[in-house]
């Protein structure tokens, strides 16, 4: 081996390391991988020498020797007659020289095309000894390098968790302050984008009881249980831990580095020897290597009093990705590891060093027979399952344990032996890490008691199986009506009382809903930001469309900020402005219970009862987007208590039924003959078509039926009152008109306020004196007045003007948007009068008009651009408004 190893490294610098190909490369890895095997264990077995301060195993002085200050532990000698010579030296017959393996591992540092195969083959190849938890220098001992070794399962969920940081945040409408996690809901990279949307206070909530469970309070023996229906997160928040420990665990970084071992050498332990599956070499019986069935952790195999001093020297960098937490692994290996150690310990205390072992002793021959190694973590990795209900059937050796007949009956161990049982099912490879159950209470009681049983012990007995310590995370799932089904047995109170109870709901904040449908489609979602002269279209990012709101202020969305597509190329569907907010406020409406009937039964008095905030789904969609400011805190309060007692979010059109009606709204909108749009019409169409084959579902008729007149509604008072104002913005010749008149309206709504007969005003523009145009005034009131059902108050405004910190004047402050829509309707009507407008429809449904007609239709087109609209938008708008300008000015029948 030296010579090769030599032989090769002396044509490296020939060019030997450029242009090999794959099938090279893979041969090279392999080989150094071998290689460096030998070279770590050649120099642990040099520093072994060292840290125990003897090669000498038999004399006195070795005996005594402490590994890393441990003492020597009485309770593990193993009284044996004290006769025949002691093995006094290790065998290193069969070890690499260091330096010969030196120049390929260099070779190997020069390779700097690797694939990620290649790393992942390497994380995967990477071969310890149990020697490097016991290093003095910290750089080098592997607990204090991969913590994850000295952590129990809650403890890697919350470190996991606790990677992308957390945020203190105010929730939307209650402005109540909670802590928010990126890992969960901020579509972060460890997560590959994925997020879960709406439910942030649950998954505080959830947070909190991993913490309690990672430190070990009482109040975390509870296992978690998330309530709510399907799409409300509940097995996105597993998939997302099983993402992100795949991609923690996967990273050629120690940090977050998991191990584990397996036992080697086997053959050289006889009394193990009838357990053990061999093969036939060179005439020869080879016996197997056993893995740790259950991927332990090396810590579990060191005696108690090193198991200590491996946590104390890990503490810190435990507490370093914990925000504080003390180490506090799992110690004891599974029952088939307990079984080989004890057999490992035996025979060197009876046939090699024929006395009772001390705690050095006995790490030097565990280190001999095992090897430690990486493991990835996941649910491609089998090590974060999800479990569906068993109904009456229930799968015994898939969940827990299978037996092993080989060993069973051809050794003659029986049933109840360790080594008699594959310790392979889904529960128990959860071990160190976490397991859903998904729909939970679907499972028969008793199968339900043994799991809560085995989860709040930390031990599966199974049969006569032996009884198996393991260590995993349980998050159980289910319904709110098979929950309230337990809840109405007998013993069903006792039993949902074992559980941190966790309601996950569909959201009612139609931007969160927005949110949520683009998330859905996030691989095939494209922008290009308005603001930019021809800006590039680029991938979209969900937190630039739609950014978190807080408490009640106003709603953000891509409207006037970006165009949006699906797809890319020629054939990409773009998507026309207020589209999909118009989605979300049909499925928010939906969700919402305003039988104010209902709420009497749950709440005794209060504001809300008598308020229109509950019987009216639109002001509810108005408040919250943040266009209802007159609302008392004391009614938001009572809304939102009300809401939590009526389940809203647990009904009405699901998250999965909003996934399939965007996904065939696009497929509509996918063609020559739509523009390769998707416009508020081509939505409409489809849910109602999907609405009446059932692609929809809705529980009955009657709340079918209701659900499309809700979606009329927020057509006339929501949609079309947007889509009025764009047209009245392009036909008063854009935003910039409108802003700049803006400032100088409200400058002469501040002068008359101070003196109504004032006839001139200062404006804050230039400081001019200007006189005040009466009739314009006149005229926006009047508009406002209409459009928002109340007076406009120079009060309101002036405190909402207040409110904004600005120091750089008008430039960095926001108009109050119901009076600017009034000052944009007045210059449309400036513009262009109602006449006008039907010439445009007119022109638009037949492509006949005068010349200023086709100039305006032109000029329009071009103002709504800027917008985000294209033709197809503009002639969906136009047909929108006429639409609904018939139905209100037609004769009552």
């Amino acid at each position: 081996m030296a010579g090769l190893a030599l032989a090769f490294a002396g044509k490296r610098d020939g060019g030997v390391s450029r242009g090999l190909s794959s099938a090279t490369k893979a041969g090279l890895l392999a080989l150094v991988s071998a290689l460096s095997v030998a070279y770590s264990q050649n120099v642990r077995a040099q520093s072994c020498d060292q840290l125990f301060s003897s090669t000498t195993r038999g004399n006195a002085a070795a005996q005594a020797a402490p590994v890393v200050g441990a003492v020597p532990n009485p309770a593990l000698r193993i009284p044996i007659p004290n006769s025949g010579p002691a093995r006094t030296e290790v065998d290193r017959s069969t070890m690499t020289d260091a330096e010969d393996v030196k120049p390929i591992l260099e070779l190997l540092a020069g390779m700097t095309n690797m694939t990620q195969t290649d790393a992942s083959s390497l994380v995967l190849g990477e071969r310890r000894s149990l020697l490097d938890f016991l290093a003095a220098d910290d750089s080098k001992n592997l607990a204090v390098q991969s913590p994850f070794t000295v952590m129990n399962a809650a403890q890697r969920m919350i470190a996991m968790v606790y990677s992308q940081g957390k945020k203190t945040v105010r929730m939307q409408l209650t402005g109540e302050e909670i802590d928010m996690y990126p890992f969960f809901s901020g579509g972060v990279e460890l997560t590959n984008g994925f997020r879960v949307i709406g439910n942030e206070r649950p998954l505080a909530e959830f947070v909190s009881n991993l913490k309690a469970q990672a430190n070990g309070d009482r109040s975390g023996s509870s296992i978690v249980l998330l309530v709510g229906s399907h799409g409300t997160g509940k097995s996105e928040t597993l998939k997302l831990l099983a993402i992100a420990a795949e991609k923690l665990t996967s990273q050629q970084s120690p940090k977050y580095a998991t191990y584990t071992y397996k036992w080697t050498n086997l053959g050289d332990i006889p009394e193990l020897h009838r357990f053990l599956p061999t093969t036939e070499a060179n005439g020869q019986k080879v016996f197997a290597d056993v893995e740790a069935p259950l991927g332990d952790s090396p810590y579990t195999l060191f005696p108690p009093e090193v198991q200590a001093l491996i946590r104390e020297k890990a503490k810190k960098s435990v507490e370093g990705i914990t925000e504080g937490l003390a180490p506090a692994p799992f110690a004891n290996p599974d029952p088939i590891s307990q079984f080989i150690r004890n057999a490992v310990i035996q025979h060197y205390a009876q046939n090699v060093y024929r006395r009772p072992l001390t705690t050095m002793d006995i790490v030097t021959v565990l280190a001999k027979h095992t090897e430690v190694k990486r493991q990835i973590l996941g649910q491609s990795y089998g090590r974060m399952p999800l479990i569906d209900a068993q109904g009456n059937d229930i799968d015994v050796s898939g969940l827990f344990m299978s037996p092993n007949p080989v060993v069973r009956f051809a050794s003659g161990a029986g049933p109840t032996h360790p080594m008699s049982w594959y310790l392979n099912g889904k529960i128990l490879t959860s071990h160190g890490n976490a397991v859903l159950f998904d729909e939970f209470f679907r499972n028969p009681a008793e199968f339900r008691d043994m799991m809560l049983g085995a989860f709040e012990s930390r031990r599966l007995t199974v049969g006569g199986a032996p009884t198996v310590p393991f260590d995993s995370v349980m998050i159980a799932a289910t319904n709110t009506a098979n929950l309230d089904e337990v809840r109405s047995e007998a013993k069903g109170v006792a039993s949902a009382d074992r559980f941190a109870i966790t309601p996950m709901r569909w959201s009612l904040f139609p931007g969160e809903i927005a949110q949520l449908l683009l998330a859905m489609k996030r691989s095939d979602l494209y922008q290009q930001d308005l603001s930019v002269e021809d800006a590039p279209i680029v991938r979209a990012n969900l937190d630039d469309l739609l950014p978190r709101t807080e408490g009640t202020a106003k709603v953000k969305t891509s409207d006037y900020r970006y165009r949006i597509f699906f797809g890319e190329g020629s054939k990409k569907v773009h998507v026309a402005p207020h589209t999909i907010m118009l989605m979300a406020e049909i499925i928010a409406a939906t969700r919402m219970e305003t039988n104010p009937q209902k709420a009497e039964k749950e709440i005794s008095g209060g504001k809300i009862l008598g308020s229109n905030l509950l019987r009216n789904p639109i002001d509810r969609l108005r408040l919250y987007e943040g266009s209802k400011p007159e609302v008392q805190a004391d009614e938001i309060r009572e809304l939102s208590e009300v809401g939590v007692l009526l389940k809203e979010g647990e009904s009405g059109i699901s998250a999965r039924d909003a996934g399939r009606w965007l996904t065939k709204a696009i497929e509509r909108a996918a063609n020559e003959r739509t523009g390769y749009t998707l416009t508020p019409g081509v939505v409409l169409r489809t849910m109602r078509a999907m609405l009446n084959d059932g692609s929809i579902t809705s529980p009955s008729t009657k709340e079918r039926l209701r659900w499309l007149e809700l979606s009329r509604e927020v057509v006339a008072q929501m949609l079309v009152p947007r889509l009025d104002l764009d047209i009245s913005r392009a036909l008063a010749n854009g935003d910039r008109v409108v802003n700049e008149a803006y400032f100088d309206i409200l400058d002469e709504m501040y002068a008359v306020h101070k003196n109504e007969n004032a006839t001139t005003y200062t404006s804050s523009t230039n400081g001019q004196e200007r006189g005040i145009d009466r009739d314009r005034l006149r005229q926006i009131r009047e508009i406002y007045r209409k459009k928002n059902g109340r007076a406009l108050s120079v009060d309101q405004i002036a405190i909402f003007h207040s409110q904004q910190k600005s120091a750089g004047g008008k430039a960095g402050m926001t108009p109050d948007e119901s009076l600017l829509d009034a000052v944009a309707a007045y210059y449309a009507k400036i513009n262009t009068q109602l006449a006008r407008f039907d010439a445009l429809v007119d022109y638009e449904r037949t492509g006949i008009g005068q010349d200023d007609v086709k100039a305006a239709h032109t000029s329009l087109i071009s103002a709504l651009r800027a917008m985000g609209y294209n033709e197809v938008a503009t002639r969906d708008a136009l047909m929108f408004i006429n639409d609904q300008k018939s139905r209100s000015t037609a004769p009552e029948q």
